[in-house]
């Protein structure tokens, strides 16, 4: 076995050699020495400068080994080295104005500055933060002046870069407006995903030291904030699912009559339904059944919910009530019901739950019967300003563990609805009743 361990370390070494002499070569023959030193150089030449490259890149990397007194010693070299240009590769992507002479001109002052930064003992910064701050002001106050006094790349081959890339912001309003195509991303979007990985890359590595150390509450801590920055991560979030509903709510189920009583506010919601004898209800996410009570006698019911647990409860409860009523499996965002087949519908507890609430209201309205209504009973966050940070950043959590908090009834029911009437419930106006009729 330990010959094999150290097989694949030397493996692992020589594979990294190999990629970095390779790619080095590859860089200076193909977009320095062709394209700016022989332009005209035919294929056989340009092979023979990548061999000279190569060459040349071994002998640099050789010596600097010879020199140098331990990996962490070359490691912050080459991040030194590597750090001048840093700022203008990531603009060149976000703003048409950068152009080639910027980004030469950054990564041979920063590859210059960070060099004698690090070996030249007159120049030598000590302090490894101060040299790479050091390096990399002193290579934009470079790089940013070479582009201003340079012209910049042509319109044809920026408007073929949107057309390929169609990068995002607006460094590219211009092309954006000349193509007439919109960016293929958020740039939102992408920095959420970019601080929603660095979150699960720590959260992993603080998570796992807990397991090690023996600190579970540590590990514990890590573990959730891992999960909440794989939501951001997510291009759909993995949280906002029927697949994870029926986990967390299977989970809740045993405890969610003790957790979710409301007893008087759901009798008060289905009051303003006005439902008489003979009409037809249907209950959308009806958990365990702590509507049942609320409905009048004669009214026929038909009760479900998406989680298996929760409808087991739900037939449950039916059966020691003595209420003969239908009990479905079914999935508030396609209901299995005919057009126009229910009088009411009741939505408590569901739209802020459900993954896709414009779906649940549409299907909602598609099988109320003409002049039928429903009757909504959840949480809302207010709908005429935005919703506040402090709220934003609870729903990272409140959304994993149960539910929604940010959800507005508003613009949710403005295309298909007219609310009738709407009144706080319960804890100062953050659940609310809300009575619907489609317009």
């Amino acid at each position: 076995l330990l010959g094999l361990v150290v097989a694949s370390l030397v493996a692992a070494f020589m594979s990294t050699v190999s990629t970095t002499i390779n790619w080095s070569a590859s860089y200076l023959t193909h977009d320095l020495y062709a394209r700016f030193v022989r332009p005209t150089a035919s294929q056989r030449e340009r092979v023979w400068a990548a061999r000279l490259a190569s060459v040349l890149v071994t002998a640099l990397g050789a010596l600097a080994a010879l020199y140098s007194e331990s990996v962490g010693t070359l490691f912050r070299l080459i991040i030194a080295v590597g750090t001048g240009p840093g700022l203008v590769l990531v603009l060149r992507w976000f703003w048409w104005r950068v152009n080639a002479w910027a980004e030469l001109a950054a990564m041979l002052a920063g590859f210059a500055i960070g060099l004698s930064t690090s070996v030249v003992p007159v120049l030598l910064i000590n302090d490894f933060g101060l040299r790479l701050f050091v390096t990399s002001a002193l290579t934009t106050a470079i790089w940013v002046p070479v582009m201003l006094l340079t012209p910049p790349e042509s319109v044809e081959l920026r408007t073929a870069f949107y057309r390929r890339v169609r990068p995002a912001g607006p460094g590219w309003a211009a092309e954006r407006q000349a193509t007439g195509l919109e960016p293929d991303r958020s740039l939102r979007r992408d920095i959420m995903r970019v601080l929603s990985g660095i979150v699960v890359l720590f959260a992993a590595l603080f998570a796992v030291g807990g397991l090690l150390l023996q600190r579970p509450v540590l590990a514990a801590g890590w573990t959730v904030a891992g999960l909440l920055g794989l939501a951001g991560l997510h291009p759909h979030n993995p949280f906002r699912t029927n697949a994870w509903n029926r986990v967390r709510y299977t989970l809740i189920a045993p405890l969610y009559d003790l957790v979710v009583g409301f007893g008087s506010v759901r009798r008060r919601s289905i009051e303003q339904l006005a439902l008489h004898p003979g009409e037809r209800v249907l209950i959308v996410g009806a958990g365990t059944g702590l509507d049942l009570p609320h409905v009048p006698p004669g009214v026929d019911v038909v009760a479900g919910d998406v989680t298996p647990a929760m409808v087991r409860r739900l037939r449950s409860r039916a059966k020691a009530l003595d209420h003969d009523i239908e009990i479905d499996l079914i999935d508030g965002q396609n209901l299995p019901y005919a057009d126009a087949s229910f009088d009411a519908v009741i939505l408590h507890l569901i739209v802020a739950v459900i993954p896709d609430p414009e779906a649940c209201l549409s299907e909602a309205r598609r099988v109320l019967k003409p002049g039928g209504r429903a009757v909504v009973f959840d949480k809302f966050a207010p709908d005429a300003i935005r919703v506040s940070l402090t709220r934003r950043m609870g729903n990272l959590v409140t959304s994993i563990v149960a539910t929604e908090i940010n959800r507005q009834l508003e613009p949710l029911t403005s295309a298909r609805w007219r609310i009738v009437r709407r009144e706080p419930a319960a804890f100062g106006g953050l659940f609310e009743i809300a009575l619907l009729k489609p317009e």
